[in-house]
């Protein structure tokens, strides 16, 4: 559910790219804390070292898709464009510590519901 719903609710055009953010970290972060990790990668193309930086970059996205305020997200026509590629360099410098907290924030949040 994205903030401005649970707070207000307020249903927007960028609720679905949350809701993207939430299922890509969610199935990311299941296969980590099982030990898993590596099923996100085909094993076929595992030894690729540009898939894992693909996959960082499905992570970087699925980070900025779950920012607390609606004008920070991306749309999804922008998500697609990052996941094929044709976006290069969407992280700036300031938004690291802002996404990292949120990736802390989630991952205590996913320990108190077990």
């Amino acid at each position: 559910m994205t903030p401005e719903y649970a707070m207000k609710g307020q249903f927007s055009e960028k609720s679905n790219v949350f809701s993207f953010g939430v299922l890509t970290l969610e199935i990311a972060w299941k296969l980590w804390s099982e030990g898993n990790i590596s099923e996100l990668i085909d094993p076929m193309i595992s030894s690729d070292l540009s898939c894992h930086r693909e996959m960082l970059r499905c992570y970087h996205v699925g980070l900025l898709c779950v920012q607390n305020f609606v004008k920070d997200r991306p749309t999804m026509m922008v998500v697609a464009s990052m996941l094929n590629s044709e976006i290069e360099n969407f992280l700036h410098q300031n938004n690291h510590l802002s996404l990292m907290r949120k990736l802390c924030w989630i991952t205590h949040s996913y320990k108190q519901a077990k």
